[in-house]
């Protein structure tokens, strides 16, 4: 679990894709 938080907070900023109904929605999220 360090490695994936080290791995997430080294890149900044990194976007999350997931489906609503038949929508594709594409977030982004910053550390």
């Amino acid at each position: 679990m360090q490695e994936v938080y080290d791995f997430l907070k080294k890149c900044g900023v990194y976007y999350l894709a997931t489906v609503e109904g038949d929508q594709p929605r594409v977030r982004p999220f910053g550390t």
